[in-house]
Parts: C-alpha cells; structure tokens; sequence
C-alpha cells in the first residue's frame, strides 16, 4: 500500500495494526528516501516514518529551516498527525539534536508518546556555545563529492546550508530532563567512552545504554545501512509487543 504524504511525517507502508512508530530524522543535507529501504525490512508490527524538512525532496520549492526551534515547533504540531501508538525516535548526527529536542517539547503534550530515543551522536551538552559563521564552501566539499552531478547539487544546495547553518547556531539550553531510555548506537569496534555515557544520562531520568552495530563506522552507505536497521530492531524488540490504548 502506497505511503501518505504527511508533510514532514512520511510513511511508506501504511501499518494500522502496528505496536510501535519508528520516527526517524534526517542528519545533514538528507531527507526520508535513506529510510524507505528500512519501511520494507521492519516486521509488520513496526511503523516507519521519516522526516522530511523544507528544502527537500518533494519539497525543494519551500524555503529551508535554519534553526532549530523553528523546526522542532513544526514537528510539534504536525505531531498528532501520526498514530496514536509508542514512539521510538532515532536520529543521527544533526538527526540525534532534532529527536532530542523534540522529545523535549513533547513532553506533556496532548499527543504525547514518547516510548524511547535512539541515537548516533553527539550529546546535546557538548553544544555550548553557537560556532562562528560556518566556512560554507569547505562545508560543502563533502556534499559535493557525494553528489557530483552539478545541476542536482544545485538543486540540494539550498537545503544542505540551511542545514549546515541550523548544527552551526544550535547552543544546548539546559531544561527539564527526559524521563524516557535512551540507546546510544555505535560501531562495535568502537565502545561508547563513559564521558558520553554519562553526558547522556544527565538528560534523562532513564536508562542509557551503549549499543554494539557490527561492522564498521555507522554511515548510511549501501553494505552497512541494512544491518543498522537490524541492529536497530533489536534495540526495539522490548517494545514492539507493548500497545498504548
């Protein structure tokens, strides 16, 4: 069955008998396509969305958001658009900032379900201060090796240094904590070192917990995105039996 286009909500299968959401965020210059392959790969009982922010994709035409309160109001609102169901939210890099800071908003909301949160990056602490002004072109050299076609970098360019400018200006505001697990993803070669174990726990009053991904760096390349989608099932197996009447 065709997705629905929810706007910054997008899911590929449509689920309604699922236990859980799976909400995943974009990291920088990305939108939802990277996660249309894990929609397919989830068991039925898992319903996967990903967010697609101005700028991009079937949105190219809208102007991008560069700051993240700006964003994370509109994910708010647009949030009572997904099913009423536990929530698990996973981010990486720019990704882990926007599902931390919208958890944060969500709490006490009318449509509240916050289940749990997952991520591969950066605690939120680490962001103290807002970084000069970003040296633009050489930000964009990576981008551009990974899209070398001039006309459709073009044509993400808009998105990628909005993007660029909303990690940029992001400063860590101290606020209540979360009271959700959390579950740090991360190259099993690589252990969570316990300064950012413990930066993480400061923000919540749940567990948090290093998760070992098989394989090397955790990058959305073609060999390791569908064994992060599996490491990542695992991870929600505790709550996909768990329904929220």
């Amino acid at each position: 069955m065709p997705g629905r286009d929810r706007r910054f909500y997008v899911d590929f299968f449509a689920r309604p008998q699922a236990s859980i959401n799976l909400v995943c965020l974009p990291w920088a210059g990305s939108g939802v396509a990277p996660y249309r392959a894990w929609a397919a790969r989830f068991p039925a009982d898992v319903e996967v969305f990903g967010v697609r922010l101005p700028g991009r994709e079937t949105r190219l035409a809208e102007p991008p958001l560069d700051r993240i309160d700006d964003v994370v109001e509109r994910l708010v609102e647009d949030f009572p658009t997904l099913p009423r169901r536990p929530t698990v939210m996973f981010g990486r890099c720019m990704g882990a900032l926007l599902a931390f800071e919208l958890l944060r908003a969500l709490r006490g909301h009318t449509a509240d379900c916050r289940a749990l949160l997952v991520v591969d990056g950066t605690p939120p602490a680490t962001h103290t201060t807002g970084g000069p002004a970003p040296d633009m072109e050489e930000e964009l050299r990576l981008y551009r090796a990974a899209v070398p076609n001039p006309r459709a970098f073009a044509l993400l360019r808009p998105g990628i240094e909005a993007d660029i400018r909303l990690v940029s200006r992001y400063v860590y505001r101290p606020g209540a904590v979360l009271d959700l697990p959390v579950t740090l993803l991360h190259p099993a070669a690589e252990p969570v070192e316990p300064a950012v174990l413990a930066a993480w726990a400061s923000e919540t009053t749940g567990a948090v917990t290093g998760w070992p991904v098989p394989g090397g760096p955790l990058i959305p390349s073609a060999a390791g995105w569908p064994e992060l989608a599996d490491s990542l099932g695992t991870v929600l197996a505790p709550y996909r039996s768990t329904r929220r009447s």
